[in-house]
């Protein structure tokens, strides 16, 4: 970028959701800043929540030490924004400090899940209104996919703020050297290679953009190969528990298949071999303790934390000793790495699962799941004699029910509750 377009002074707001490297991408840029003995102060608004919550970073920089005064970034007054979400970045508050008609807005497409995804599973970030919004109150607005570029060319998402970061300096935005920066993520000190990696990246897509541009495009829209899904999903299902459990899925898929050819489609073989799976492969203690205990895990938490760091857990074991009264979330408790060792036993106990000797399948909830399982079959093997080309699109709605639950405990009783009301909304439909 050309030097001369910098401020004496710049005003620059960094939002984004908290646990993401938000702090540490303003902690660069005051460093950057203060190397090459710039006027600067920083200031982060964590909120109540300093991971998963809002977080605002106010950085003030000026040509000359002396020029340096409050810390905040007040209203109309910020010259550049990184948008590393845009959820946050047009919170009110976050979209107060943009000047109008002069702030430069650089945005990460990519955006984080909010609770609201968690709790309710049809919202949305309404992305376009949100872009528009940044867009009609500044003077510029320039995006990058951050998050899809970061997992594709990284190979984790984690880098996506640096990468941000890149393409705002790329565009003028951040008014220091590129060796400074560079200098200030060694003194970081954390990922060091991967970081200056996702920056340079950053900087790419703003200067070359077409060298990017396919991967910063959405997947695309294909529908998946049905031998491939219910291929997949049968091995999964052994492990999840043995080869006949996986083989009764297989048969089901298969029946649903022949059924089907009727109409000279797959769709609802598709539709079945997805929502059978999920309500199948549902995760009890067994399961956790599995995945938990598996050795991909392993391998992921050595590689992601190189200091072996202690490793704790936050359970609700026991969770038909403690119920929690109402709607009230279970009560987690903290466990100790000794933990990870007891999973890796009770993982070898799945054989126990569904049988009278389980303990923990007397539970109202893993009652319900299995139950869920029954009613499934029986409703779809209800609709199958009735399927014509007319109705097809009917009976593949009701096969793609089980994408309504969501969540576990009192949130997964709530999302059932919905998905039998909406199921037996829809065979009413069938008639």
């Amino acid at each position: 970028p050309d030097p001369a377009q910098y401020q004496d002074r710049t005003n620059l707001v960094i939002a984004g959701v908290g646990g993401t490297g938000i702090v540490t991408v303003g902690a660069v840029v005051t460093m950057a800043a203060h190397l090459e003995g710039k006027g600067v102060s920083s200031l982060d608004f964590m909120g109540l929540a300093q991971k998963g919550g809002a977080v605002l970073s106010h950085v003030k920089i000026s040509a000359d030490r002396a020029l340096a005064d409050s810390v905040r970034v007040d209203r109309h007054s910020a010259d550049a924004m990184l948008a590393c979400d845009s959820v946050v970045a047009t919170d009110p508050e976050a979209m107060a400090m943009l000047k109008p008609g002069s702030s430069r807005v650089m945005v990460n497409l990519n955006t984080a899940s909010t609770a609201d995804f968690i709790l309710h599973g049809a919202a949305t970030l309404e992305t376009e209104k949100r872009l528009d919004a940044l867009g009609a109150r500044s003077k510029s607005l320039a995006s990058i996919a951050a998050g899809r570029l970061s997992a594709r060319l990284l190979g984790d998402s984690v880098y996506a703020n640096m990468m941000t970061l890149g393409a705002a300096w790329q565009n003028g935005l951040i008014p220091v050297s590129h060796d400074a920066i560079n200098r200030a993520i060694e003194l970081n000190g954390i990922e060091i290679g991967a970081n200056k990696q996702a920056f340079e990246l950053g900087r790419i897509s703003v200067a070359h953009p077409e060298l990017v541009a396919d991967l910063q495009a959405p997947p695309l829209d294909e529908t998946p190969d049905l031998k491939t899904v219910t291929g997949l999903r049968h091995d999964n299902l052994i492990l999840y528990q043995n080869t006949k459990y996986a083989a009764q899925y297989t048969d089901f898929v298969n029946k649903v298949s022949a059924a089907e050819q009727a109409v000279d489609g797959d769709a609802i073989t598709l539709a079945v071999a997805q929502g059978l799976f999920k309500l199948m492969a549902y995760k009890d203690e067994y399961e956790v303790a599995r995945l938990h205990s598996h050795g991909d895990f392993k391998t992921k938490l050595t590689k992601r934390f190189k200091n072996k760091p202690r490793l704790n857990v936050y359970l609700d074991p026991i969770p038909f000793l403690r119920r929690p009264k109402g709607d009230a979330l279970p009560v987690k408790k903290r466990f100790g790495p000794w933990m990870m060792g007891a999973m890796g036993n009770l993982a070898h106990l799945k054989f126990l699962r569904a049988t009278p000797f389980d303990p923990f399948g007397y539970q109202q909830e893993r009652k319900t799941e299995r139950q869920l399982i029954t009613e499934y079959r029986s409703m779809i093997e209800r609709c199958l004699p009735k399927l014509t080309a007319d109705n097809a699109a009917l009976i593949e709605e009701i096969a793609s029910g089980p994408r309504m639950i969501a969540g576990f405990g009192p949130v997964k009783v709530k999302s059932v509750n919905q998905y039998q009301a909406k199921m037996a909304e829809l065979e009413k439909q069938l008639g």
